[in-house]
């Protein structure tokens, strides 16, 4: 485990930790892929979690977004997340990327990145996907505060294909 400080926001005591992981543990058909992990990530630095392929560094991250269900405690600015779904761990803050992203070729960066936007409106993920009044009006803010213009018109939408050249 890497911690690297940097600068610290205004108002905020040295040390105080943002994300408390306490004793997280998981086993898989009794294998334990984890046992009694516990390390702070403090407000205003990096962490760093490094190791050997099957170390658990996935695993620990899929506990930490709620994607397993393990043992010990987990806390975001001191909220337990323990009993938190993992779109209400979203909604906290608590978000993730992948080694392998998986991108729509046929859009823009910015169309690939709203499409996760979601997760921060007031629209969710049902009203985006039916380009409701709302979801389109969210959109043009997400893509306002990006530098943006908008969208790109003819870029591809979920559940809508464009036609070949």
């Amino acid at each position: 485990m890497i911690n690297v400080p940097v600068m610290e926001e205004k108002g905020q005591a040295r040390g105080d930790a943002l994300l408390r992981i306490d004793g997280v543990g998981i086993s898989f058909q009794g294998v334990k892929a984890l046992e009694e992990v516990s390390f702070d990530v403090p407000r205003g630095g990096v962490t760093s979690v490094i190791g050997p392929n099957g170390a658990g560094k996935t695993t620990l991250f899929n506990c930490i977004t709620g994607l397993y269900r393990s043992e010990g405690q987990i806390s975001l600015a001191g909220r337990p997340l323990d009993r938190l779904a993992s779109h209400d761990r979203v909604a906290a803050g608590i978000s993730r990327t992948f080694q392998t992203p998986a991108l729509l070729d046929d859009a823009t960066v910015l169309d690939n990145v709203l499409l996760g936007a979601h997760a921060r409106t007031a629209a969710g993920f049902w009203r985006c996907a039916a380009r409701s009044p709302l979801a389109r009006r969210e959109e043009r803010r997400s893509a306002r505060r990006s530098g943006s213009r908008g969208p790109s018109r003819g870029a591809a939408r979920p559940g809508r294909r464009r036609s070949p050249r």
